[in-house]
């Protein structure tokens, strides 16, 4: 029995290493049929200056426009290539199809109001 148990671990390990990597290609493709589908997601960076506060309105103004938003910490692509997650081609595929259809503009209004909205919050109390 203890062999059968040291067997099976050592396949699920081995199949676990040997699991099929999705690749960009397909991440963009369901990011493209997301997209089509309306199931929008922003993915935002996360701002040292923004606050939790500042977060939370931001959400809401975009949810207001059937838009969920994913705050992460990757930072969008710069200059310098490097490796990156097939996950990446996902985020920056359906961020791209968000821009083309609602322009870079419209997402820093939010941001703006976002922190305009905290403002008022915090000067009302």
């Amino acid at each position: 029995m203890m062999r059968f148990s040291f067997v099976f671990i050592l396949f699920l390990i081995f199949y676990s290493c040997h699991e099929k990597k999705v690749s960009c290609e397909e991440l963009r493709e369901k990011a493209k049929n997301d997209f089509k589908s309306n199931k929008l997601i922003y993915f935002e960076p996360i701002r040292l200056t923004d606050s939790l506060d500042i977060r939370k309105e931001f959400k809401q103004l975009l949810n207001k426009n059937n838009i969920k938003v994913v705050f992460n910490t990757i930072s969008p692509q710069g200059c310098i290539p490097v490796d990156r997650e097939p996950e990446i081609c996902y985020q920056e595929m359906m961020n791209n199809n968000l821009y083309a259809k609602f322009g870079h503009h419209f997402f820093d209004s939010l941001r703006v109001e976002a922190r305009n909205e905290h403002i008022k919050h915090l000067t009302s109390k």
